[in-house]
């Protein structure tokens, strides 16, 4: 036991050591932008605003951002708000607002990091059970390229902390069976869930793991079970109660919405239920009593969860659909994108899917691997829908791929110990894709957009409603005063489809628009003139369609030049 908490000090320790020097060496790389709070996503910036509202005196329960569109209940929670929030305001006192900011857009990141190494490597020690597989792990996610993406400086959104979370989770599946390991592992499920969706599949398969081992295992996993159920099932009713929007729309299932919140409480419920239940004393009864509780929940998504059946885009419109929505690129089959992209995007889990692989069989009765490998195996099958969870597969691969290294090493063959490295090595993936000859048609310099000089020509504009291309609202809104026709949130629609309707429609349809909305200015970028005609539908004589010809509409006036953002006021 001592030796063991030793292990775990010892690599917590490393892990934040790690994730110091990473996040040093990322935050000197990227300074220019970081410094100005130029984020490096724009989910990061709109998390910083909803920060910003809510230190300014916007209720907790109070999601809109007032902002956008003509104001908007956006689909996220406050839980990932919570810590930085508290430095901000910590802060403040000491180092001003802005360096407050700064801090803490770059501490939580790293605090998150370190978290997350730490639990690799608990995850490493206990798929392998050999020594030093905990360090190797803490190595290995440091490389684990993309899920690394998640931790650099300015990544405030809440995609580290769900990786946190379902790792948490993944931990007490393969722990021993306990009462308590079955509540971690529904409490960590609850928060994810509570934050957002991304990782509700992979989470649903911890779920899955846990109940299939109680099926195999017995009475044993009985206590275990039904913790996990009253888990899932207690931590979704509190976290209605405490972070439910005041804007909450039963109409929808694209978040943390009451059709959500009920199928979470009703799955946890019967998951306790059939680990309490007498009489259960065969595999064929508890898969029985498992089909039963599974029919069950199935059958209640129309009555409790009808907006469900349409799926998370169900209230988009289909002309959003064709013109945004089907190209953003998180959103996109893995297995549809070039080679190039497969490669550096999912070779790491692939590698740890064929490592888990082969480790099932040659022991194909550790339960924990083969729980490993269910994870492993819908990561793949699930980033082949969207590509979104490929981070999620590569974080998830490191603890068999380290166990992996650990069997190799053992063997005492050098070579192969290399191999094994650099078959781990994330980081090696996107470098060996970008190194691959791609046969396509010579790009145009693009002129640098999110600048802090280009984002000040539009501050200087004062208040008022401001069009720009989607990817750059959320960087605007920080300004007062000045508010945002659209940005990339499928809430917005009514907002986004005039959007695309102002800068590729015809000069009457987009001046119609302009003056409908009372934009105060459009901003545009010649960098994203493509991106906003991704349909080829940019009419003749629209914003698009002249600014590839280095003109201007003749119903409005342009006030900077082309040497960065483009600013157009519509004329009287």
């Amino acid at each position: 036991m001592t030796a063991a908490l030793s292990g775990r000090w010892r690599d917590a320790a490393i892990a934040m050591a790690v994730a110091a020097l990473l996040t040093l060496a990322w935050t000197i790389a990227d300074w220019a932008r970081l410094s100005a709070l130029i984020l490096p996503d724009p989910d990061d910036m709109m998390r910083l605003m909803q920060i910003r509202d809510w230190i300014g005196g916007q209720a907790f329960s109070d999601l809109s951002q007032y902002q956008l569109g003509g104001g908007l209940a956006m689909h996220w929670s406050r839980l990932p708000d919570l810590v930085p929030a508290a430095l901000i305001v910590l802060l403040e006192p000491l180092a001003g607002r802005h360096g407050a900011e700064l801090v803490a857009v770059i501490l939580w990141p790293a605090v998150l990091f370190a978290a997350t190494l730490a639990l690799l490597a608990s995850l490493a020690r206990r798929l392998s059970g050999g020594a030093g597989a905990g360090l190797i792990a803490l190595l290995l996610g440091a490389l684990a390229y993309p899920a690394t993406g998640f931790f650099t400086p300015g990544r405030i959104d809440h995609h580290g902390l769900q990786l946190l979370l379902l790792l948490a989770g993944g931990r007490a599946m393969l722990a021993a069976p306990s009462a308590r390991a079955g509540a971690v592992a529904g409490v960590a499920i609850a928060a994810s869930i509570a934050i957002g969706l991304e990782s509700a599949p992979l989470c649903a398969l911890v779920l899955a793991a846990i109940a299939l081992r109680w099926v195999v295992e017995g009475k044993d996993r009985a206590a275990m079970l039904a913790a996990t159920g009253m888990g899932l099932s207690g931590g979704m009713a509190l976290a209605a109660l405490l972070l439910a929007p005041r804007i909450w729309p039963s109409a929808l299932c694209d978040a943390f919405t009451p059709p959500v919140a009920w199928m979470a409480i009703l799955a946890g419920v019967l998951l306790a239920m059939v680990g309490v239940v007498p009489g259960l004393d065969t595999r064929v009864r508890r898969v029985g009593a498992l089909a039963l509780a599974g029919a069950m929940l199935i059958a209640a998504v129309p009555f409790l969860a009808p907006a469900c059946l349409a799926g998370p885009y169900g209230a988009v419109p289909p002309l959003l659909r064709t013109l945004w929505l089907d190209h953003v690129a998180e959103a996109q089959p893995l297995f549809g994108t070039p080679v190039a992209v497969v490669i550096g995007y999912a070779g790491l889990m692939l590698a740890g899917l064929a490592a888990v692989v082969v480790q099932v069989a040659r022991n194909r009765s550790d339960a924990g691997l083969l729980s490993w490998l269910a994870l492993l195996l819908g990561a793949v099958v699930l980033s082949g829908i969207q590509l979104r969870l490929a981070p999620f597969g590569a974080a998830l691969a490191v603890p068999v791929l380290a166990a992996m290294i650990v069997r190799v090493r053992a063997r005492g063959r050098p070579l192969a110990t290399v191999a094994a490295w650099a078959g781990s090595a994330g980081i090696l993936y996107p470098l060996a894709a970008g190194a691959l000859p791609v046969s396509r048609p010579a790009e145009q310099p693009r002129a640098p957009c999110l600048t802090p000089a280009n984002l000040q020509r539009i501050a200087v504009l004062g208040p008022g409603m401001i069009a720009v291309p989607l990817d750059m609202g959320a960087y605007v809104l920080e300004t007062p005063g000045q508010a945002v026709l659209a940005a990339p949130y499928h809430r917005n629609g009514a907002a986004n489809l005039a959007h695309y309707r102002l800068f590729l429609g015809k000069p009457e349809t987009a001046a119609a628009e302009a003056q409908w909305w009372k934009l105060r200015a459009i901003a545009y970028c010649p960098g994203w003139v493509d991106d906003l005609d991704l349909a080829g539908v940019a009419a003749p004589g629209s914003i698009v369609a002249l600014a590839r010809q280095g003109r201007t509409p003749g119903w409005t006036k342009p006030v900077a030049g082309p040497d960065g953002v483009i600013i157009l006021v519509p004329r009287p």
